[in-house]
């Protein structure tokens, strides 16, 4: 099947939270354009364009950054270890969590069509 005509990406055996919430996301989101639109739609501005309604108001982006800090921190250091430490973003002495919010659902969707064989 061509991926542009995906609707739905199924669960993927040994998926974190923060996957599970974010293939739920885009299984929402597929309903007009399918699964590689919303790859592209996400793509083209990243959840800093407002695309992902859930992560616009910092209060929100900061409890899904703390409901799934784990799996985030845990993708910061394969990215770390792939390619090369960076600083943790921070607001002064504290982590960014709006940031690491916006990232870790980035990355995990990345992963997820990287997984699903769609585009983006």
């Amino acid at each position: 099947m061509a991926t542009s005509k995906i609707r739905e990406i199924e669960e993927i055996h040994g998926e974190t939270q923060l996957d599970a919430a974010v293939r739920e996301w885009v299984n929402r989101q597929a309903g007009v354009t399918g699964v590689a639109g919303v790859a592209r739609d996400l793509f083209t501005g990243g959840c800093a364009s407002g695309y992902v309604g859930e992560l616009i108001y910092t209060r929100d982006s900061e409890r899904f950054a703390l409901r799934h800090m784990v799996d985030i921190l845990a993708m910061w250091q394969e990215d770390a270890d792939e390619f090369g430490a960076r600083p943790m973003p921070s607001k002064g002495t504290d982590l960014d969590l709006n940031w690491l919010a916006w990232y870790g659902f980035e990355a995990a969707a990345r992963r997820l069509f990287s997984r699903a064989g769609v585009e983006h």
